[in-house]
């Protein structure tokens, strides 16, 4: 290969400093056996979409000189050298009491040597960066109930919870465990449809729902096929797109409103020579002002004689896609599907009405 020329800019690295406040209870913080946990700050990194300079950071990873492996003195003072132009968050990590936050590799109830985090977004534009305050919290418990066609009640889903901001690649291996850990919880659902996730750190979560396989109570409902969610509110502003902000106040409680009558369609991929084609993935896509939303694509694999169906559809307009290789992240990019989109069967879906359709296999794309 010839040819590849590699141009060099240079732009000033600033100098971001400040200091680390602690809202956590006074007083030594104990480990699993009893010894003292050193309450020192860790300070992480990490860059969000750039600004100022994008040729500088080409809005992706930055390799720092000091970016890794820095502490908070006693004081909570830190310095971060050598930052260039860009938009970034700060996370503070401090150890907390035994059950007062998200340990390692567990929730809060059975964490012995748990953390605490803190954050703060600072955007660089090539001068120093000073009086940086970052306050490390416990964390808020979001409450929330389920409501099926109306009502609160148990049911048969299970909920959880994914960081939906820069928390979701930290480069910092405590705080990756932790927010790994939240992403596994599934909360119990009471009776009444309550559940409770403990002692959230600041972020947006996206809310994952799945159907079958609750550990909820013996009263919950069995839900049917055409079961889906229809929202997930809070403060009756939906959440179920953008996600939950979880700040420095508890947060409002979340309504996770799921209806049992949902669309369905099934139908049929034609592929090579005009023949059904089996082992085709089908991908059905969402409404283009909710294609941020990665719950609403559903994936089915054709059968044997190129069958396939879909079911517990919320409504709304669909494009659906057959593909041998494609892979389902793909139909997320809004270039991809503008270059292919001619490859889409769309179909309108109504609340419990059945749709077929006859579907050709993108080949050879």
């Amino acid at each position: 290969m010839s040819g590849i020329n590699i141009q060099v800019h240079t732009a000033m690295g600033a100098e971001l400093s400040g200091r680390v406040v602690s809202n956590l209870p006074p007083g030594p913080v104990m480990g699993a056996r009893g010894q003292a946990r050193p309450s020192v700050a860790s300070i992480i990194l990490m860059q969000r979409d750039g600004i100022g300079l994008p040729e500088i950071n080409g809005g992706g990873v930055v390799v720092l000189n000091g970016g890794t492996g820095i502490t908070a003195d006693a004081n909570g003072n830190f310095s971060i050298p050598d930052v260039p132009p860009g938009s970034y968050e700060i996370f503070a990590r401090l150890p907390a009491a035994p059950n007062t936050g998200w340990g390692t590799a567990n929730p809060p109830v059975r964490a012995t040597t748990p953390w605490a985090l803190g954050r703060v977004s600072v955007d660089v534009h090539g001068a120093n960066v000073d009086n940086i305050n970052i306050t490390v919290r416990p964390g808020f418990d979001l409450k929330g109930k389920v409501f099926v066609d109306g009502r609160p009640a148990a049911a048969g889903l299970q909920i959880s919870l994914v960081p939906d901001d820069t928390a979701s690649a930290i480069n910092d291996g405590p705080g990756s465990l932790i927010y790994d850990q939240i992403g596994q919880y599934h909360p119990q659902i009471g009776s009444d449809g309550s559940f409770t996730f403990p002692l959230l750190p600041e972020g947006t979560y996206r809310f994952q729902v799945s159907f079958g396989g609750a550990e909820s109570e013996a009263a919950a409902i069995k839900l049917p096929a055409n079961a889906y969610i229809a929202d997930i509110r809070q403060e009756s502003v939906s959440v179920y797109d953008s996600g939950v902000v979880v700040g420095n106040a508890p947060p409002n409680t979340v309504e996770v409103v799921v209806n049992t009558n949902g669309g369905s369609i099934e139908g049929t991929v034609i592929g090579n020579e005009e023949k059904p084609a089996s082992g085709m993935t089908v991908v059905l896509v969402p409404p283009a002002e909710r294609r941020t939303n990665p719950d609403l694509y559903q994936t089915v694999r054709t059968d044997e004689s190129g069958h396939f169906a879909v079911s517990g559809i919320p409504p709304g307009q669909y494009t659906l896609f057959a593909s041998p290789t494609i892979q389902v992240a793909s139909f997320q990019n809004a270039d991809f599907l503008a270059k292919h989109s001619a490859h889409g069967s769309r179909l309108e879906v109504s609340d419990g009405l059945h749709k077929s359709a006859i579907l050709k296999a993108m080949l050879n794309e």
